[in-house]
């Protein structure tokens, strides 16, 4: 009976810990989670599943990458996710990321870049869209580092729509026109 419990509390740990960890792109902790609870995944079955929670783990690992750099080499990601470099490519087109593989081995992460050239002699591209797409699960939607990133996109089309309204002659006709019938109003007010 104790081992039926201590099974029971080791399976309650495993899985409390497991999809967090996944859904965080923990992918260390989620491959030895694996490692050392393998018979009691595989005793209830949900071994299968464990390997579903290390894929999307080291999707969002990609994910998180894709938000910090633009260009990053494959020896660089090898380390940051320490892999062999020859696994990198495959870890980039599990995670679905629009990104392409240079022949110099620079990955180009193409997050809402609609200059993508078409003749260029990329060995990899995938992601048929150019913005970055969110997945429902992705921890990183609710994060402060997208909204700060699509307000300064904002601000800047702001800025250029502000730099060309006031160039513009048109405007500066209708606030002529604007200030010389305000000056009227004025003067009809104060002669009531």
């Amino acid at each position: 009976l104790t081992s039926g419990k201590e099974s029971k509390d080791e399976a309650v740990m495993l899985y409390t810990q497991l999809g967090p960890a996944a859904e965080m792109g923990n992918v260390e902790l989620v491959r030895s989670l694996i490692q050392t609870h393998e018979s009691l995944l595989k005793k209830d079955g949900n071994y299968g599943l464990a390997l579903v929670c290390l894929k999307r783990a080291q999707g969002i690992q990609v994910w998180q990458v894709a938000r910090l750099f633009s260009i990053v080499s494959m020896t660089q990601l090898a380390q940051r996710w320490k892999i062999l470099p020859e696994q990198v490519p495959q870890r980039l087109i599990d995670s679905e990321v629009p990104c392409r593989l240079e022949d110099d081995g620079m990955v180009v992460f193409a997050l809402n870049d609609a200059s993508d050239d078409n003749n260029s002699n990329n060995s990899m591209f995938h992601g048929a869209h150019t913005g970055l797409p969110q997945p429902i699960n992705d921890p990183s939607t609710s994060s402060s580092w997208i909204d700060l990133s699509e307000w300064m996109q904002l601000l800047e089309r702001m800025q250029r729509l502000d730099a060309g309204i006031s160039t513009s002659s048109k405007y500066h006709a209708l606030k002529k026109e604007e200030k010389s019938s305000s000056a009227g109003e004025a003067s009809s007010i104060a002669d009531f």
